[in-house]
């Protein structure tokens, strides 16, 4: 799997000479796993450090459950629990998506009233997992962790 877009790929190749093609898909385009893709995102965001994540997170997730995650002990945590830890590190959603796929999830689709809901709080700044919580619950989708 790649990390960028088919059709950034796609150009890419198609405007390297012959002996450039494995240079234009080079390794540094696969996608990374969840845990690195995180700790890269922590270390771009120096102002968000993983106790704020966990305290982000509410009760939501355990601290220890978190933890896990970060330092890549647990490697399959929920869909939900992914979108949590995303809320919590304040990403966005393209972001969200790239990290969600590397933990074997789907990314946000817009087309999912849910993920709709979940998108439009990302983009508009509220990261906050009770509010979103409140957002699903007012437009009759299900809460974040149920």
């Amino acid at each position: 799997m790649y990390k960028d877009s088919t059709t950034d790929l796609n150009h890419r190749l198609l405007n390297a000479s012959g002996t450039d093609s494995a240079a234009a898909v080079s390794e540094e385009n696969i996608l990374r796993s969840g845990r690195e893709l995180i700790d890269a995102w922590l270390h771009d965001h120096k102002e968000t450090t993983p106790a704020d994540v966990v305290r982000s997170c509410q009760g939501y997730l355990s601290r220890s459950y978190i933890y896990d995650i970060l330092s890549g002990t647990k490697t399959s945590p929920s869909r939900d629990v992914i979108i949590m830890i995303c809320l919590a590190l304040r990403t966005d959603v393209k972001s969200a998506d790239r990290i969600l796929k590397a933990f074997g999830h789907r990314d946000l689709y817009p087309r999912d009233p849910r993920d709709l809901e979940v998108i439009s709080c990302m983009n508009g700044g509220i990261t906050d997992i009770s509010d979103v919580n409140d957002r699903l619950s007012a437009t009759g989708n299900r809460l974040l962790g149920e």
